[in-house]
């Protein structure tokens, strides 16, 4: 390559070489940018935010507990209460997502076999009344039967809070229990002592035709 030649390819690789710094200079500055960019970060203060206002929400929900639940002893006998705290045995979800369900079981000292179905809130069970949980009264009977001269027994219908109907009871030999109803077969694992629960929006709440246990 001459001389001549040389010298007219110069003001090319100048340009290409101002290009290429022009072009480093913007990569920097870019970089740069996407540091410092305050609506960057507000985006992401503001989605820290919604998340801790969701967390304090459902933690607001959970705390809201109203007064106990008196018990009535016109409906409920006392012979029926239980000695000592009821242990849950089994839960079932609610239909329109609120706070779970559970059936408790416990043995009365007349040898009666019980379930006690409410609201779970961390354990204590209870009912939804006017958007707020209501514990049970300590000492709240629940519904009984004796295992000892039956295979099982179950209970059906309102449970005390509106909207919502249950199905409910013990076995005396675990396994699955398979209810046949006008709406079509439901089938639940029991639990500790032979417990089950199903629960239903009252609107669609199914009437019981039959039932067996699958050991």
């Amino acid at each position: 390559m001459s001389a001549q030649d040389r010298a007219a390819m110069l003001p090319a690789l100048h340009d290409v070489g101002d290009q290429l710094h022009a072009a480093a200079r913007r990569d920097v500055a870019a970089r740069r940018r996407r540091r410092r960019d305050p609506r960057r970060r507000l985006v992401l203060v503001l989605a820290a935010l919604l998340v801790l206002a969701a967390a304090a929400a459902g933690t607001a929900e959970l705390l809201s507990t109203g007064e106990p639940l008196p018990t009535q002893p016109d409906r409920m006998p006392r012979k029926y209460a239980p000695a000592a705290r009821p242990a849950v045995a089994v839960s079932a979800a609610d239909p329109a997502g609120g706070l779970p369900w559970s059936a408790a079981v416990y043995t009365t000292r007349t040898g009666h076999d019980c379930v006690l179905v409410g609201r779970d809130d961390g354990g204590r069970l209870g009912l939804v009344r006017d958007g707020r949980f209501r514990p049970y009264q300590a000492g709240r009977p629940g519904f009984c039967g004796r295992l000892d001269l039956s295979p099982g027994f179950f209970a059906e219908g309102g449970i005390g809070e509106p909207g919502r109907s249950i199905i409910a009871g013990r076995v005396r030999k675990g396994g699955t229990v398979v209810f046949e109803t006008d709406a079509g077969t439901f089938r639940a694992r029991t639990g500790a002592g032979g417990a089950f629960l199903f629960v239903f929006d009252t609107a669609k709440a199914p009437r019981v035709r039959g039932w067996h246990t699958i050991h």
